[in-house]
């Protein structure tokens, strides 16, 4: 029997230059997939810009082609809001890949880990990200979303650097597991797990268990295992994401039930993070 095509990789466009660079991970994702690449614009009912919409689409497509020709490439021009739009297009997509302006990038100080706490009078005021189409997307899509963020300094070797995870006690965040073990696999990157818990030497039964059927299943993917005692989730994987290529996290939990990552993590991420985020929806 015949294997079912992939999903396309679904990137959103706009008017920015930031954005071209999430096109640039949306292509690498679709390659490393072998599965067609769509790029997507939600043009607002009203707005008059439809040609230079037309510009900046065909401008990505140019760029994408010019790294991959044989890349299957689609651009879609669709009237509605961004956010409805993508949500809309997760639905058949493997994979959603979208672009983040940080709302707050404070200096960090020399010998800070994560510089300042986030959600502190430091960090980001509330609701500060929580509004943006990249945090919007992330809760409510039906597949997985990457959010590619500007680099705070030069681009580093890929390669080189793993791909993070944050476990959690759940037994049903399989989805998210099997996602980081994936990425790590079509990246030829290691994998590091990182769990915090307040009590010591408790999380190694937690690890073994999140990980070890998706590890028997990727011999390939090297895996590290990382325990933070603590609370501080967000302080945990910003510190840890200076030396990866990419952080995965489950989403928010439905209403109604508990949640092991507690805090605006993925908006937090957002703003403090050192590599691109990825979330998993719920299975």
């Amino acid at each position: 029997m015949p294997l079912a095509p992939m999903a396309p990789v679904v990137v959103g466009v706009d008017r920015s230059g930031i954005n071209l660079s999430a096109v640039d991970l949306a292509a690498e994702e679709a390659a490393a997939r072998v599965t067609p690449l769509v790029l997507v614009h939600g043009h607002p009912a009203g707005d008059p810009r439809t040609a230079a919409e037309h510009d900046v689409l065909d401008l990505a497509v140019s760029r994408v082609l010019a790294d991959h020709p044989w890349l299957a490439v689609t651009a879609k021009l669709l009237l509605g809001d961004p956010v409805r739009v993508l949500v809309a297009q997760s639905a058949r997509a493997s994979l959603l890949v979208v672009g983040h302006r940080r709302a707050v990038r404070p200096a960090r100080s020399a010998g800070s880990a994560a510089g300042p706490v986030p959600g502190s009078a430091a960090g980001p005021t509330a609701g500060s990200v929580a509004g943006s189409v990249a945090a919007q997307v992330m809760r409510l899509s039906r597949c997985p979303v990457i959010a590619h963020l500007p680099e705070p300094s030069p681009p580093r070797t890929e390669r080189a650097h793993p791909v993070l995870l944050g476990v959690t006690r759940r037994r049903e965040a399989d989805s998210v597991v099997e996602f980081a073990f994936e990425e790590a696999a079509l990246r030829g990157a290691a994998l590091c797990a990182v769990y915090v818990c307040p009590v010591r030497g408790g999380t190694a039964r937690a690890l073994d268990d999140a990980l070890e059927a998706w590890s028997a299943k990727y011999p390939q993917v090297p895996v590290a295992c990382r325990a933070w005692p603590g609370y501080d989730v967000v302080r945990a994987l910003c510190d840890e994401s200076r030396e990866a290529q990419l952080v995965v996290v489950e989403a928010e939990p439905p209403a109604g039930r508990s949640r092991p990552m507690r805090g605006r993590l993925v908006e937090d991420l957002l703003d403090y993070a050192a590599c691109p985020v990825a979330v998993v929806p719920h299975a």
